[in-house]
């Protein structure tokens, strides 16, 4: 039981079955939701019924899962209008894109994971472009180690205990790599990865501190080995990077109207 009287379980109940939604699940069935939420299969039900009534989910028969409505994409420039966000940073992240010629991605933390906000692929043809919503784990990446190794001990730990009642190996993982990414934040100011997953793709990460938000967020810049060295990630990218953070900084040092 929740110790806070105006916090409404019910509603919070819902948007936990919102959140179990992402792009390696993007449908799931009753049974899914209940193992990812830990809710009974009856109070799923009756959620469920209730997020397709408003628009928010919606039910493929054949597959007999649920997937998102696709109201929730109405929220999705709310969201960045209000913050803000949208308007100040794409301008940043471009200027760097075409600067260094390599994709930019600008993320947030949340949930245990960090979500892609905006993001600008400069003038280099690309394959794909930037997915705003993508989450990406806290481990094995330049943008997790930044954020983390940015975060006091007190949020270190909060969310190491978070982390490992979700997925024990993960907070392993992330235990492993706090002490190296934090002295390599402590030094430079960024983290790097090099051969992120074995998939061949070397990043640098810094985190800016957007007062007027109340939160961090990162910049992540990088590409194929082949393409980005080690040796560019620091000599050229990080300190653009890390200018563009500090710009990112000013403009959100007070609040935007």
């Amino acid at each position: 039981m929740h110790s806070d009287r105006q916090y409404v379980t019910a509603l919070a109940r819902g948007l936990d079955i919102l959140a179990c939604f992402d792009l390696r699940s993007p449908q799931l069935s009753n049974a899914e939701i209940s193992k990812r939420t830990g809710l009974p299969h009856s109070s799923v039900s009756r959620l469920t019924h209730t997020l397709i009534k408003q628009g928010y989910l919606e039910y493929n028969k054949q597959e007999g899962s649920y997937r998102l409505g696709l109201k929730i994409l109405l929220l999705q420039p709310c969201v960045l209008a209000g913050a803000g966000v949208s308007k100040l940073a794409e301008h940043c992240l471009e200027q760097v894109a075409d600067e260094l010629g390599e994709r930019v991605v600008l993320s947030a933390y949340e949930d245990l994971s960090m979500v892609v906000v905006q993001g600008a692929d400069g003038n280099r043809p690309v394959l794909t472009r930037v997915q705003i919503g993508v989450r990406y784990g806290l481990t094995g990446s330049a943008t997790g180690r930044a954020y983390i190794a940015s975060s006091g001990a007190h949020e270190q730990q909060q969310i190491l205990q978070q982390l490992a009642q979700r997925d024990r190996g993960a907070a392993l993982d992330l235990n492993e790599e706090l002490g190296i990414a934090t002295a390599m934040y402590r030094k430079d100011g960024y983290c790097v990865s090099l051969n992120t997953s074995g998939a061949g793709m070397n990043n640098v990460a810094t985190p800016a501190h957007l007062k007027s938000l109340g939160r961090r967020v990162v910049l992540t810049c990088g590409g194929p080995k082949s393409r980005v060295t080690s040796a560019l990630l620091h000599d050229r990218i990080a300190p653009c990077l890390l200018r563009a953070a500090r710009h990112l900084e000013q403009a959100f040092e007070r609040p935007i109207n």
